[in-house]
């Protein structure tokens, strides 16, 4: 009978070797397989415990069927799976204890929308693999193993990896969100997750000058049908930042005279424990000073002139802090940076945009246009900011088109000269 043999630093999935019955050649052989296992109490006799396993060719397979044999034993003990709360050491589960989590979310603090996508990462990739653990039980090989492992082994349905290492690292942060959360209120003691390395940010593969075409496209739409949306957006092929945007003041923008012109220098962000709140700064720590043309100006204005209209609605009642901000809702609240991608994604959608353009691609679309259109460096840089990640698209896309012209000069010139 082959021994398991668990390897360091796995916890509950270690591999140990099978041996079965090789139905083309007739012959026994011995493979390694992984095998996931929790012991789980009984929820009524604590004299009575049992090991559930599930075995795979992969840690992501055997921890699925873990989950599908924990499911069945549930079943037949004729109790719910979220009742599981009592396993072996007793207290809560950690699947028990981040439905908590989310069902408690401040409605004020974050959207639904959020709300329900936090419940998503935790449902699909969470829970499946550590859900039946006790909160108080879990440690850091786990958490290592989920996102060194599990997760990056989640396979599409063609194969493909199912979660880049982006989406990774959202469901690190929102598990983290909610670790902190359990600190504070005494559930655990410490957050074992602040010892994994979280995933690294990798930069998405955009083509910038293609989305630029579908951009300049959808404002163009925008004018026409929806001039609201129009204006709530066109800052963001000015180069501003999402949050400076949201964040932008009436009283940082000159009208009137021969130079119209705004002045960049506080964002709109969300501070955990405070909620929405004006910075006094930018990303940076500089401010920016930028001279305003149709149609950024006219749009501008057109805001001013909304705003009017708002303030003699019964329900618009800004609080003091954001009162003067240009972007406010018919309540008077601030858009958050949530409400703001979800607007900017329910546009997409609204006209079927195939080539889904993230909102802070505008900035990179911005970037490269400017370039196209003869914008020189000192000006790119006081726009966008001077160590911005935006200038690399600009400084892309001038070389691109410098590189381009002077190597047809060159290779005109070089065939002068050949026979």
């Amino acid at each position: 009978m082959p021994q398991s043999r668990r390897l360091k630093g796995t916890g509950g999935l270690w591999q140990r070797t099978q041996t079965r019955l090789n139905p083309r050649t007739g012959e026994q052989e011995t493979i390694n397989v992984w095998q996931a296992a929790k012991e789980v109490a009984h929820p009524t006799d604590a004299t009575k415990r049992k090991w559930v396993t599930g075995t795979g060719s992969t840690p992501t397979e055997a921890s699925k069927k873990l989950a599908h044999n924990l499911e069945r034993h549930y079943q037949r003990l004729a109790i719910p799976q979220s009742a599981s709360a009592i396993i072996r050491h007793g207290g809560q589960t950690l699947q028990s204890y981040l439905e908590e989590w989310v069902r408690e979310l401040d409605p004020n603090r974050v959207s639904p929308q959020l709300q329900r996508k936090y419940a998503q990462y935790l449902r699909n990739h969470v829970i499946p693999h550590l859900g039946g653990i006790a909160i108080k039980d879990m440690t850091y090989t786990q958490l290592k193993n989920l996102f060194d492992a599990t997760l990056p082994e989640k396979k599409k349905p063609n194969g493909d990896q199912l979660l880049g290492t982006n989406a990774r690292l959202n469901i690190y942060k929102v598990l983290n969100q909610a670790l902190k959360v359990a600190v504070k209120k005494g559930t655990i003691d410490r957050n074992p997750l602040e010892l994994v390395t979280p995933p690294r940010y990798k930069q998405p593969e955009e083509n910038i000058p293609q989305l630029m075409h579908v951009a300049r496209w959808l404002f163009e739409t925008l004018e026409e049908d929806d001039l609201e949306a129009y204006d709530h957006f066109l800052l963001g092929v000015m180069g501003l930042r999402r949050g400076e945007r949201l964040g932008l003041s009436f009283s940082d923008i000159t009208f009137t005279g021969q130079t119209p012109k705004m002045t960049i220098r506080q964002q709109l962000s969300w501070i955990t424990g405070e909620g929405l709140v004006v910075k006094p700064t930018t990303k940076t720590g500089k401010l920016r000073t930028v001279f305003l043309t149709d149609p950024w100006l006219a749009s501008l204005k057109r805001m001013k002139d909304r705003r009017r209209e708002q303030k003699k609605l019964p329900s618009f009642k800004p609080a003091p802090q954001f009162a003067d901000l240009v972007f406010l809702k018919d309540s008077g609240k601030p858009w958050s940076l949530n409400d703001d991608n979800d607007y900017w994604n329910t546009l997409q959608d609204r006209y079927n945009v195939k080539d889904n353009i993230r909102g802070h691609a505008l900035r990179h679309i911005a970037a490269t246009s400017m370039a196209d259109n003869g914008v020189e460096v000192e000006v790119a840089m006081e726009i966008l900011g001077h160590q911005s990640e935006a200038m690399q698209f600009y400084y892309r896309r001038t070389t691109a088109r410098k590189q381009s012209s002077q190597v047809t000069a060159y290779g005109q010139g070089w065939s002068r000269k050949t026979p």
